[in-house]
């Protein structure tokens, strides 16, 4: 833990000088499409930052999610869903009075950003939903396969997974590269 704190520490004075960090707070790879538990420690370092600016930062969490078309072959498609970012100024008497709880609510709210984001299969059915996921893609016409988030749509839509449009944020700061790919919902493909 000692190792962490001094990387935290440096992490948190770098978004107070108005830098980004890019996270996976699951902490390992899935093989395979489902939201694993969050971890903590993006946590740790988002209020760190805040608390050392007296909560004066406004620090905001971006939600992204990340689908590959087949995970465990290289060369696959990627989409890249990013969502409405959010603060967690709200969250600031909860943390001076219960830290612990604070953390847990951070990643619980953040959790649900980016599950609503992704194909989430649920564990328990996942071989059943996922040779679904699989006949829904492959009765797709090769025209409706471009852009590939329209795969992911079809995907969630076929595993009974809703679509929530209003959870994707067109994001602005993107640089125009990067922006030429997007469409209106703030997916890349």
């Amino acid at each position: 833990l000692g190792e962490n704190a001094a990387v935290f520490s440096q992490a948190a004075l770098l978004l107070a000088h108005g830098g980004v960090i890019g996270m996976f707070p699951e902490a390992v790879a899935q093989k395979g499409h489902w939201l694993g538990g969050f971890k903590k420690g993006f946590s740790r370092i988002a209020f760190l930052a805040e608390e050392q600016a007296d909560f004066q930062l406004g620090l905001q969490i971006v939600p992204m999610a990340h689908h590959y078309s087949e995970y465990e072959h290289s060369q696959s498609r990627l989409c890249l869903t990013i969502g409405k970012p959010f603060g967690i100024h709200d969250l600031e008497q909860l943390y001076h009075s219960a830290p612990q709880k604070a953390h847990v609510e951070l990643c619980r709210r953040a959790h649900d950003a980016v599950q609503q984001l992704m194909l989430d299969i649920p564990q328990d059915r996942y071989d059943e939903l996922d040779a679904v996921r699989h006949m829904a893609v492959e009765s797709l016409d090769r025209s409706e396969m471009k852009p590939y988030y329209n795969v992911l749509d079809k995907e969630r839509e076929a595993i009974g997974q809703p679509v929530d449009k209003a959870a994707v944020d067109a994001w602005p700061h993107c640089p125009d590269v990067v922006r030429r790919n997007n469409d209106t919902q703030g997916r890349w493909s």
